[in-house]
């Protein structure tokens, strides 16, 4: 296994949708890693959230943007637990 394939296992098994790079407004899908420079030391693993909660929990968010991740695990989002985050 490459490094690319290990990130993407580890984020598949934790529950992540992907990568996301706070500080450049950068993310990318699992289906789709790396795409820009590749993966760098400050992407961070996410998830995804509608404009809406993204705006919500003080995340900017673009009209153009495809799609938005947030650093962080679904339930700091959704309210749940960690353990009652699926």
């Amino acid at each position: 296994m490459n490094v690319h394939q290990i990130v993407e296992a580890h984020l598949k098994r934790e529950g992540y949708d992907g990568l996301v790079e706070v500080d450049c407004e950068c993310a990318c899908r699992l289906d789709d890693l790396g795409p820009c420079d590749g993966l760098k030391d400050d992407c961070r693993a996410g998830y995804m959230v509608t404009p809406d909660d993204a705006e919500w929990a003080d995340h900017e968010v673009e009209a153009e943007w495809d799609f938005v991740i947030v650093p962080g695990r679904r339930a700091a989002i959704d309210g749940t637990t960690e353990g009652d985050a699926e």
